[in-house]
């Protein structure tokens, strides 16, 4: 699992057009377009990585917003710390996330 890890942590994410091998993995099926039995690999497009991330990213999305929200009523300052989180939220909410 340590290179589906790694997978995950150099998704580029919407623009990133790589697809990932994840493996190794021994699994018993029939030829397949996503499975590599002689290299035991995994095959994932960048739309089947792109879906992985996609939910998560909704609800990370959504949880800040409420957070926000909530702090908007209460009159508090939100300090964000994350780099270029705003790029990353209008990017988000352009892709409909």
């Amino acid at each position: 699992m340590n290179s589906f890890e790694s997978a995950k942590r150099n998704f580029g994410g919407p623009n990133d057009d790589r697809g990932v091998e994840v493996g190794p993995i021994r699994m018993d099926v029939g030829p397949s377009v996503h499975y590599d039995d002689d290299e035991l690999v995994v095959k994932l497009s960048k739309y089947d990585m792109q879906r992985l991330f996609d939910p998560v990213v909704k609800e990370v999305i959504a949880l800040v917003k409420s957070q926000v929200k909530a702090a908007e009523k209460k009159k508090k300052r939100i300090d964000v710390s994350l780099h270029n989180w705003e790029s990353f939220f209008n990017q988000a909410a352009t892709n409909n996330l």
